[in-house]
């Protein structure tokens, strides 16, 4: 049979969040460190299609290309943002009374 769980175990189990200043730290790391990461390739694929001979359309196709996905990792990781953020500022509590 299963015990039920104590509060002390519950506890355990529970996700733990960083809190909020930790949060807003790592965040704006990790947007420097992405903006960099996105110069980076930018700069390399473009410096590529340059020695390779590529005509100027080839160099914009590239930008809008890794802007493309750099733009869809970034809302990726927003969403997940947002979701964590749901924890530090929950909204109204509707119980339909």
């Amino acid at each position: 049979m299963s015990q039920p769980i104590s509060n002390h175990e519950y506890e355990k189990t529970e996700q733990k969040f960083l809190p909020l200043w930790k949060s807003i730290i790592l965040i704006l790391i990790f947007a420097c460190g992405a903006v960099s990461l996105f110069g980076s390739v930018v700069y390399l694929f473009i410096k590529g299609a340059q020695q390779l001979g590529w005509p100027p359309a080839a160099h914009v196709v590239i930008l809008v290309v890794i802007s493309g996905i750099f733009a869809w990792l970034m809302k990726r990781i927003s969403d997940i943002i947002s979701e964590v953020g749901q924890r530090w500022f929950p909204g109204e509590v509707n119980d339909g009374d």
